[in-house]
């Protein structure tokens, strides 16, 4: 389907039925600690954070100071990988709906931003939608640095 469903009056599926996975290898910059705060704001059941590296040990207590939510659960494991990250969390999903989510995605605040992504559920025949959301470019660091993550979080 490439246009938007419509959301109805009362729709079957609501904010409860979503846990939001999100696959990064650092919890203390600035950038995903927004990503956080934009998907938190649409008050899903859960955020699972699946982290890895050596440095993320270190990082955890800061995030922990910084984002007190119950829905949100942090893992861990020792080495980097996307596809083990996130079949990591699918074991705690406990939702009737998963969004995978990129570490550099921000969610538009609008409040119909999340209807509108589980409008097309709706329809029985409908398995997995993915929406139009906005990749933030880092502008700071040197330029290697920006080429790398700006060309990294476009993948």
């Amino acid at each position: 389907m490439n246009k938007p469903a419509s959301v109805p009056e009362k729709p079957s599926y609501t904010a409860a039925d979503v846990t939001v996975v999100v696959t990064t290898v650092d919890i203390s910059h600035m950038a995903i600690h927004a990503v956080v705060r934009s998907i938190l704001e649409h008050e899903v059941k859960a955020l699972i954070i699946t982290t890895a590296g050596s440095g993320i040990p270190a990082q955890i207590s800061s995030f922990n100071t910084v984002f007190r939510d119950q829905r949100i659960l942090l893992l861990h494991r020792a080495e980097p990988n996307q596809h083990e990250q996130t079949a990591a969390a699918m074991k705690h999903v406990t939702t009737r709906l998963l969004v995978l989510s990129n570490d550099h995605t921000y969610w538009p605040s609008s409040p119909r931003f999340l209807p509108s992504l589980l409008a097309p559920f709706e329809d029985p025949k409908v398995g997995a939608v993915s929406p139009i959301t906005p990749s933030h470019s880092a502008d700071s660091g040197t330029s290697g640095e920006r080429f790398i993550s700006n060309n990294m979080a476009a993948r």
